[in-house]
């Protein structure tokens, strides 16, 4: 690449991951009560669930409204990988 569209590239980069954080915030926001409710569920059943296994309910949950979102499909193979 030249310098032009090393710029360019930096310039639609730096836009693109933004504008993705901002959406992921959206999705956090908008499924918040969802997924804590469905956690909360699976915490009742099993109050010996770890952080690390909110973590991945909390990702799973994500993965499933940015799928969504961004009109993805993602199998929960490919999710769990």
């Amino acid at each position: 690449m030249d310098k032009k569209q090393e710029k360019q590239f930096e310039t639609k980069f730096s836009t693109a991951v933004l504008l993705f954080a901002q959406q992921l915030q959206n999705t956090m926001e908008s499924s918040s009560d969802k997924m804590a409710e469905s956690i909360a569920n699976k915490f009742e059943s099993n109050p010996n669930m770890s952080i690390e296994e909110m973590t991945k309910e909390i990702a799973e949950h994500v993965i499933d409204g940015l799928s969504e979102e961004f009109g993805l499909k993602v199998t929960q193979n490919e999710a769990k990988s």
